[in-house]
């Protein structure tokens, strides 16, 4: 109703006698409402405002830890790295310096690596380029009907290199680990047989009897390349250490948790002082009479660490002389 030149909200009830009436200002209950609605969240907005607040300062604070961690990290010398001083630095950032101190350790270690290896190749190369060399001067001074037979000495000094370039490369796919690899479930009775097969032409050359004595069937977690690679240089060095007439007899067994590959021929042996030489790169028996770089053991013994396993080598004990290449790889848990 309206009364008085404003508005009335109105109540009326009446009862047998008497007749009530209750009026308050329109709006009146909407203003009640919204004072109190205000002066509850009022201490809300104050508390929101004191949390973005501190959370600015806290913000500003740890990133500006952040920003003099990522100074100090930049003023790093890759040739003297010294640790980083986590005295002041936030106890959550500490396992991220770890991380940081290590990176110049791990580049450290990836340098001297690849400086290894360069060396390797120019002392592994050296000899049969100068030999090459020394080829092509003398095909080129050679008379004409001797340019035949320089030219076969050129093509088996090529040969040469191609073959240490593969070593070489083989060493550096060996340093580097199966971390990146997908392995499979491999077949370790049919590698063996694959290799046997492709280097049948190298032991019938040489008059090498090669074969299997025992193939049981086993199967070893690995990339196949790498266990061709294991399996063949090990081979390949029973067959080039064999006189004319050896036998090399390839075995594969499981013992326990372990597959065993065994590769023995009745050769001369190896003298025990040089046995566990064999495996240092470069290094060839005193007996060697076929080229080679020496890489093709060092080569195998990466390959088997980098699955966990082991190379030996040992002279035979029983009646015959020779050596046992004896190769362990663990099975899959």
């Amino acid at each position: 109703m309206r009364s008085a030149g404003r508005q009335w909200d109105v109540l009326a009830f009446g009862t047998r006698n008497d007749f009530v009436q209750i009026a308050e200002p329109h709006g009146a209950r909407a203003r009640e409402a919204a004072r109190l609605t205000f002066l509850g969240l009022a201490p809300l907005f104050a508390l929101l405002s004191m949390l973005a607040v501190t959370i600015a300062i806290l913000a500003r604070r740890n990133l500006h830890a952040i920003d003099r961690l990522g100074r100090r990290v930049a003023e790093i010398d890759p040739g003297d790295p010294k640790p980083l001083d986590c005295a002041v630095t936030p106890a959550e950032l500490r396992p991220f310096l770890g991380s940081i101190d290590q990176m110049p350790k791990r580049r450290s270690v990836c340098g001297e690596a690849e400086r290894i290896f360069v060396a390797n190749a120019a002392h592994a190369l050296r000899t049969p380029v100068a030999a090459i060399q020394l080829q092509v001067a003398n095909l080129h001074d050679a008379p004409v009907e001797q340019h035949s037979e320089r030219l076969e000495e050129l093509q088996r000094g090529i040969i040469r290199v191609a073959s240490l370039t593969t070593q070489l490369l083989g060493l550096a796919h060996a340093d580097t680990g199966p971390a990146a690899k997908a392995l499979a479930d491999v077949s370790l009775p049919r590698a063996v047989s694959d290799v046997i097969g492709e280097l049948l032409p190298l032991a019938i050359l040489r008059g090498v009897d090669l074969g299997a004595v025992a193939l049981q069937p086993v199967v070893v977690p690995a990339a196949e390349d790498d266990l061709q690679i294991l399996l063949k240089n090990v081979i390949d060095n029973a067959i080039r250490y064999s006189p004319a007439g050896a036998r090399v007899d390839i075995g594969v067994y499981r013992q326990g948790d372990v597959a065993v590959v065994e590769i023995v021929d009745d050769g001369p042996g190896i003298p025990e002082a040089e046995l566990e030489r064999m495996f240092e790169r470069f290094q060839r028996g005193a007996a060697a009479r076929e080229p080679g770089s020496g890489l093709g053991l060092s080569i195998a013994k990466a390959v088997a660490a980098n699955y966990g396993g082991h190379v030996t080598l040992s002279n035979r004990v029983d009646e015959t002389t020779g050596v046992v290449a004896r190769i362990e790889l663990p099975l899959r848990p």
